[in-house]
Formats: C-alpha cells, structure tokens, sequence
C-alpha cells in the first residue's frame, strides 16, 4: 500500500482536506436528509488519517443524520480492525440506532468498540441496513459469509414489515453497470453471488456502494 501511495504517486490522487471540505459544503447547502458514506475514508488505515477525516466530517456529522460503513482501505490492517480504529472515530456513526431529532443523534449508537455487523438505522419511515464485508487480506477483496448475509436479510424483512423503505449499504459493487455481477478478480465481493441471491429474497429500495473509481 505505501509502495502504490508514494512510490506510484497515487497519492497525488487524493487530497482529502483540500477536496472534501468543497463537497461537505455544497452537500451540506443542499440541505440533505441523511449522509451516507460507504467506506475509504483512509489510505492505509492509519490513526492520523481517521483523525483527518473526522476533523474533515465534522461539521456534516454535527449537522445532520450520518451513516458510514467501512471501507477495504479502513480495514487495511489487522491491527486496525482489532483494535477498532474506525469506530474509535466514527463509531457515533457506525453503531446503528434510532434518529433522535431533538439530541441529533442515533439513540442507542456505541462509539469506540467493534461493530457487530450488519447494523440498522433507522430515520422516519427509512431503514437503512449497514453492512460491512471488507477484512484484511492482501488483495482487495470482501466477503460477507452466510451468516451476516442473513442478518442483513432479516434486517431487510424487518424494515419492509415496519413499512419503511429500505436502504441497502455495503462498500464493494454488487453489480457492473451492464447488470452482470462484479466480478473484478481481486478486487471484488468473493461471494457476490451469495450477496445478489439474498437481495432478490428480501429486495430493499436502494442500494448504495463505494470501492469502484468509476461512476456508473
């Protein structure tokens, strides 16, 4: 990751105190109902970054409803992921919850310990389903296993039953933009068919994801 960072110059890519602050502010005049952000909000899962990136979501997260999942690059390190560096930052934003309007903030949310994925969220009549399949591995690859996609899809059940519609997060790319499954070799959900069955079961509204540097 450093060699690719700094030795290729991707860094050059990704000025994140010079480019955020500018989306925060047009998203923020926007007067949104919720932020969603679905993962890399780092380079190399480090803590100095998680702090930039705090610093950077600030004003958003004091402002309105926010949601974050992890990305691959949040979970980068194992020593990261064992020691919950994301949530150690980000965990208000992470836990799931209830809305509350008054306090501005999920009811029920922790901060500061791991997350035991996936997670609700739930805003008026929207459910939003928090999932979280990236883990440390040399490739930039994810996978769910069945258990957590059937959490996922229980939490999916619920939300329709309540009558709420449903938003589905995850960071990597169920699809292509031609509708096949994404099947990048090394960069992709390695049970995404898994994943794709279990969304024809219990559909939500929406899907969200991050990963691909492509828009589609």
């Amino acid at each position: 990751g450093l060699v690719n960072l700094y030795g290729l110059g991707r860094v050059h890519h990704f000025d994140a105190g010079a480019v955020l602050g500018r989306v925060l502010a047009d998203a923020l005049a926007q007067e949104p109902d919720l932020l969603v952000f679905t993962g890399d909000v780092t380079a190399l899962a480090a803590e100095a970054e998680f702090a930039v990136a705090r610093r950077c979501f600030e004003a958003a997260i004091a402002t309105l409803p926010c949601v974050f999942v992890p990305g691959n690059h949040d979970t980068y390190t194992r020593g990261a992921v064992r020691s919950h560096r994301m949530e150690a930052f980000f965990g208000d934003v992470m836990g799931g919850g209830v809305w509350d309007a008054a306090a501005g903030s999920w009811a029920g949310a922790g901060r500061g310990g791991g997350v035991d994925w996936p997670v609700a969220f739930t805003l008026g009549d929207l459910e939003i389903v928090a999932t979280n399949p990236c883990r440390p591995v040399l490739r930039s690859t994810g996978r769910f296993g069945p258990a957590a996609l059937a959490r996922a899809e229980a939490l999916v059940r619920a939300g329709r039953e309540a009558g709420r519609q449903v938003l589905y997060l995850l960071h990597y790319p169920p699809l292509w933009g031609d509708g096949q499954p994404y099947d990048r070799s090394g960069h992709n959900l390695v049970d995404v068919e898994a994943l794709l069955a279990s969304l024809r079961r219990q559909p939500p509204d929406l899907v969200l994801h991050g990963h691909n540097h492509s828009a589609w």
